[in-house]
């Protein structure tokens, strides 16, 4: 059955982007993840490996990682791994390739081309699931400085 809505946020990205209200909290949150030496599955190659444990890491600092989070994470750093391969084949072999037909020498697009588009949509769609999406820091960052300039904040310091 699909799930209809927007994915549910943590708590502590609610609390980040000044949304949270108590009065709406289930106190159902996932139990964080408190793990002292984090390893990479054994399955991902040398460039997701690095990716999990750097996204890993920033993750548990914003207090947004769960156990349950960790094959989620696990995949995410595999479609990074596979941006990456696919981005440095099409600067190699470029968007485009010559091919001999029948009528002469046509340009068709390169099918690794249109595989990174795919990927880096898989990518997007991960990465505004984990919260690591430019429009998600933005709104984090906004939320911040409304706080500093709060008028009620400014009158009760006087």
């Amino acid at each position: 059955m699909a799930r209809t809505g927007r994915p549910r946020k943590p708590k502590a990205q609610k609390q980040l982007e000044g949304t949270y209200r108590k009065d709406r909290d289930s106190g159902k949150e996932p139990q964080k993840l408190e793990i002292e030496v984090l390893k990479s599955p054994t399955w991902l190659n040398a460039t997701g490996s690095k990716a999990f444990m750097q996204m890993a890491e920033m993750l548990q600092e914003q207090q947004t990682l769960s156990k349950t989070d960790l094959q989620s994470l696990a995949v995410m750093s595999d479609i990074y791994s596979d941006v990456v391969s696919l981005t440095r084949q099409v600067k190699k072999e470029g968007r485009v390739y010559e091919s001999i037909t029948d009528t002469g020498m046509i340009k068709r697009p390169n099918p690794k081309f249109q595989m990174l588009s795919k990927v880096r949509d898989q990518w997007k769609s991960y990465g505004s699931e984990f919260g690591m999406s430019p429009a998600s820091r933005a709104k984090i960052l906004s939320s911040v400085e409304n706080e500093d300039d709060d008028p009620l904040k400014k009158l009760m310091e006087m």
